[in-house]
């Protein structure tokens, strides 16, 4: 329209002009884009666990449907006891965080379909999930959520501490055996005994 109008005439304000004759036309409302999008504002992020969630679903997905709620805090995946606060219709990245992590649980589910039943994939994929150092974190899930890493087989790589405990304690004996020599006493002998190391007992 503009470039239309500028090839024949032209006077002051006529760009602006020909903006507010389109924005009052209702037909050209009806077939024009959808606005651009508006800038998000960032979510404050909690100071604790369940201070807020954020809720979607998820399915449905082999003959199942899933009700995902995220912690805001520790990013921990969860669905229990829900206080929800409404997205704004048609916008979902208002509700980002649950729907990332549908992206990411509908891609690990697909992923490993056929390898094992869909239970056991699941529990797999939220222990895996929950022991991974998160993007915004920088922490997994678990060490916010728990203040502990939850235990996988990668766990099984590295020395336990009871297992540290008794190579110690076996190596301290060894010592202790190598370094010492058995005592017999004979009776009516007479021995030291107490911290104040006084002789002249006799143990029978």
């Amino acid at each position: 329209m503009k470039s239309l109008a500028l090839s024949y005439v032209w006077w002051p304000g006529i760009d602006s002009q020909i903006e507010l004759q389109a924005k009052s036309c209702h037909s050209c409302q009806w077939v024009q884009k959808e606005p651009g999008l508006a800038p998000l504002h960032p979510w404050m992020w909690p100071s604790s666990p369940w201070e807020r969630i954020h809720v979607d679903f998820a399915g449905p997905f082999e003959g199942h449907m899933y009700l995902v709620v995220v912690d805001a805090h520790s990013k921990w995946p969860e669905s229990n006891g829900v206080k929800y606060i409404r997205s704004v219709p048609y916008h979902p990245a208002t509700n980002g965080l649950a729907e990332r992590f549908v992206q990411t649980f509908k891609h690990a589910l697909k992923s490993s379909r056929g390898t094992a039943p869909v239970q056991q994939r699941l529990d797999t994929f939220m222990l895996t999930y929950r022991n991974t150092p998160h993007a915004t974190t920088k922490e997994p899930p678990a060490m916010f959520f728990l203040r502990r890493k939850l235990r996988s087989r990668l766990d099984f790589l590295k020395p336990s501490v009871a297992g540290t405990v008794h190579q110690s304690q076996d190596s301290q004996q060894q010592h202790r055996q190598l370094h010492s020599k058995a005592r017999q006493f004979v009776v009516g002998e007479p021995v030291t005994i107490g911290r104040a190391r006084k002789s002249g007992h006799k143990v029978l």
